[in-house]
């Protein structure tokens, strides 16, 4: 029915084209190679193990490479190997009504419940972990899942992450081939990469592991921030200071921090404030557009974070477990505005800030980050939970079920010691705006 043309006569009659006329294009080499052949049609073949199961799939390509048909068996068995890929062929010469026929009688004989489908996520590299974000349950191949979308994310020592959202399809087997590329080599520990259109200061912080949430004896603990747990995540990049009026108004010109009680927070370097969690995120998009999409930022995961605040540190503060020290590193409360506050604690001096500061105002912490306790809250990618950890992934995790507040972290000028912490978790909703809230970022690798 066919004549069968394999890949090594094309390539012998491609190069043969593109010698005898130098100049000629791929396209047109491509043609008339296919012209002297005769094709009609081009196969494309895989045959992939993951695991302990082979995937075998057959592409039926137009001439222009576009998709034509695809059909896919798997087996766990070296030895139904011949008999998996003389199947596929005979799918592939029975005619459209036919095939669909095959299709519905195979979807039947796999019993896929309801309005759900199966997903399976082929990776390159093959041992690549992946991981679905917005559900609970842990991906495994061929899952079954409703219909909608999952987002996905593929990851492994030595590439970039990639993350991306997925359609489920009912009734039917849903597969996603997804390559991660290599990183490059990585940047030194506090190496700065400065952004070319605002000027913002990237600081690279070193991939590590690191206790996440605060021991029960911590001193104004709460019971939002247990258990304790390893994290591990991988290097990034976060901006050596909070963004600031002057680096946001680049995108929203109109923009006014205005005052708080007569006390200015508009100054060129002071944090931008009274930005939602949606403000952020716009900006960070602005910012991937502004570079051309050569570089994407993102709001921190409350994971890297506290692995960024703690700088190494397991103490309550990344410079110890004393807030009395506060003054040095941190804009809090001073003391004079805390007469109305039940906390009472020996926190005494005054750090000369009524609200906050110019970013970069006091001493950085072992990462060369400044203000990550007090000045301003910061937004973070996640939803919240009080029990976000229970459901954490010890690798990269990122808490993104259910629920409708995202998570602020850091503390603020506006609040007293016990909430100037690296485990101290607050909370609200995305489209809240505050005096002393704002935002950092993260440029991913």
């Amino acid at each position: 029915k066919y004549t069968v043309v394999d890949w090594e006569e094309i390539d012998r009659v491609l190069k043969y084209v593109s010698q005898s006329q130098p100049n000629i294009s791929d396209e047109d080499a491509r043609r008339q190679a296919v012209d002297q052949l005769g094709i009609e049609k081009m196969y494309l073949g895989s045959l992939r193990k993951v695991g302990s199961k082979y995937y075998v799939s057959v592409k039926v390509l137009n001439l222009d490479l576009t998709v034509s048909r695809v059909v896919r068996e798997s087996t766990r068995r070296e030895d139904e190997l011949e008999r998996v890929i003389d199947n596929l062929a005979s799918k592939l010469i029975l005619s459209p009504e036919e095939l669909a026929e095959a299709n519905q009688k195979a979807a039947a004989s796999r019993n896929i419940s309801g309005n759900k489908g199966r997903l399976y996520v082929r990776t390159t590299p093959t041992d690549a972990l992946v991981r679905i974000l917005n559900i609970k349950p842990r991906y495994r191949d061929g899952m079954e899942l409703e219909a909608g979308d999952y987002h996905v994310e593929v990851s492994m020592r030595g590439f970039v992450t990639e993350r991306r959202w997925i359609n489920v399809s009912p009734g039917t087997d849903n597969e996603v081939a997804i390559q991660l590329a290599a990183r490059a080599s990585e940047p030194q520990p506090g190496e700065i990469w400065r952004e070319p259109v605002t000027g913002m200061e990237f600081v690279w912080i070193p991939g590590g592991c690191f206790r996440m949430g605060s021991p029960v004896g911590e001193s104004g603990r709460h019971g939002d921030e247990g258990p304790e747990h390893e994290v591990c995540v991988d290097g990034f990049w976060m901006g050596k200071t909070e963004v600031t009026n002057k680096q946001y108004r680049n995108s929203q010109s109109g923009h006014k921090s205005k005052s708080y009680k007569r006390y200015s927070l508009d100054g060129n370097k002071q944090p931008v404030v009274r930005v939602s969690w949606y403000d952020a995120k716009a900006f960070g998009e602005w910012l991937k557009n502004q570079n051309a999409g050569h570089y994407q930022f993102r709001l921190p995961t409350e994971a890297e974070w506290e692995y960024a605040c703690r700088a190494g540190r397991q103490t309550a503060r990344f410079w110890g477990s004393d807030p009395d020290h506060a003054c040095r590193y941190a804009n809090i409360m001073d003391p004079s505005a805390r007469r109305a506050l039940a906390e009472r604690s020996a926190h005494n001096c005054e750090d000369g800030y009524k609200v906050s500061s110019p970013v970069g105002s006091f001493q950085s912490n072992g990462f060369g980050l400044y203000d990550t306790l007090g000045n301003v809250m910061e937004w973070c990618e996640d939803i919240y939970n009080k029990d976000a950890y229970i459901a954490h992934f010890r690798k990269n995790p990122t808490y993104m079920s259910g629920g409708s507040h995202r998570v602020m972290r850091g503390g603020s000028w506006s609040c007293g010691p016990n909430k100037v912490r690296c485990a101290y978790r607050e909370r609200d909703k995305p489209g809240s705006l505050f005096p002393d809230v704002g935002f950092r970022l993260v440029r991913m690798p």
